[in-house]
């Protein structure tokens, strides 16, 4: 799908960027709120070197082109070949019923736009359907209460995260600390809590939300009056503590024996302005992997990269007609596989590694408490 970015509709071309999206053309037509988003992103968010969509795609790190480039592969022409009305008939039971459901789902939201706010998070929950798997827990409207990630500095105040939709590993309160967790659908509780008090490792986004743990994807939603530039802005802090609180049980792992360094892990941020989504990923730039001499730009469009936190934009789209929204749910698909496939292993792996390392210190312990006490 293509139109006219002049027209008065002001849509965009979907699919994976090749370049970025003007500021302009994502805010808000009210004056006011317009600097103080700008004023939020320029003063509150840099100072707290939290960055969104800055980078052009040859300064991504590799580890995030190569997570963009999964999630976006033959996206494009794997639509068309099951939205083509003459492919019909070479259509598998499944791919019919999911072009179908794309369908429904584009022509509720070409109905919705003079609706409120509320309307569009309760349409973007149905639209998350895909994420119900055992493995992950889904929240709405929960506040970030995790103590750790970028903070305020003098005026410049971070506004408390409280994305609408927030997807992390699912937890159990009655799951047993002993079992697996490489194995386990669920987390312990127990455990993931005397981590937190053991290890300084911060898995509850917070106190009241103990059913889920290490975020991994966040949204952000506004209506037609309101502006995809401050959804970015709301989801930026947030998508800086999910990669804080991942990066607290990195740092106790790598702290252990035989570990083994990988890049660390991004987190997705979905935003959306009535019926308009984009995808980003989200990730840290730390100042000892910069160059040592990034040296003059010399194109003015090309940003210096700076240490911290960075968005960048992977797909935009318009999901009020069919081709776009089967667009965006093939890119959930791809996300919730990328999740389960890659970021949940991970995370388990690092979770286990750190488990065994308490047992043996215990063990450890024992035997010295032991050996101390017949001595």
């Amino acid at each position: 799908m293509s139109t006219d970015p002049e027209s008065s509709s002001g849509r965009q071309n979907s699919g994976p960027l090749n370049v970025a999206l003007s500021d302009s053309s994502m805010r808000s037509s009210e004056p006011s709120e317009e600097m103080q988003s700008v004023s939020y992103r320029k003063l509150n968010l840099r100072s707290a070197e939290i960055f969104v969509t800055k980078l052009q795609r040859e300064q991504w790190p590799d580890h995030i082109k190569d997570v963009a480039d999964q999630l976006t592969r033959n996206l494009v022409s794997e639509t068309a070949r099951i939205t083509n009305k003459e492919s019909s008939s070479s259509l598998s039971p499944r791919e019919v019923a999911e072009r179908d459901t794309a369908a429904a789902l584009a022509h509720e939201v070409a109905q919705c736009n003079l609706l409120p706010e509320p309307h569009w998070i309760s349409l973007n929950w149905r639209v998350f359907s895909v994420f119900r798997e055992e493995e992950l827990f889904s929240s709405l409207s929960q506040r970030f209460e995790v103590p750790i990630g970028p903070v305020s500095y003098g005026d410049w105040h971070l506004s408390t995260p409280k994305p609408d939709i927030t997807i992390g590993l699912a937890t159990d309160e009655h799951c047993a600390f002993g079992l697996s967790t490489a194995q386990a659908r669920v987390l312990s509780q127990k455990f993931l809590s005397d981590l937190m008090a053991l290890r300084d490792i911060h898995p509850f986004i917070a106190p009241v939300c103990t059913e889920l743990v290490f975020p991994c994807l966040i949204s952000v939603t506004k209506d037609y009056s309101g502006s995809l530039y401050a959804a970015e802005n709301q989801a930026a802090h947030g998508a800086a503590k999910a990669l804080a609180m991942v990066q607290s049980l990195r740092d106790s792992y790598l702290r252990g024996p035989d570990t083994q360094v990988t890049p660390r892990l991004p987190t997705i941020v979905i935003c959306s302005q009535g019926c308009l989504f984009e995808v980003l990923v989200a990730f840290d730039v730390r100042r000892e992997e910069l160059p040592l001499q990034q040296g003059p730009v010399a194109d003015s469009t090309r940003s210096v990269v700076n240490p911290g936190v960075h968005l960048v934009r992977v797909w935009v789209g318009a999901a009020d007609e069919l081709e776009t929204m089967y667009q965006f749910q093939l890119l959930l698909q791809r996300i919730k596989r990328w999740i389960l496939d890659t970021w949940r292993p991970t995370v388990l792996g690092m979770l286990e590694a750190v488990k065994t390392s308490m047992i043996e210190e215990e063990a450890e312990e024992e035997m010295v408490s032991y050996t101390s006490s017949t001595s």
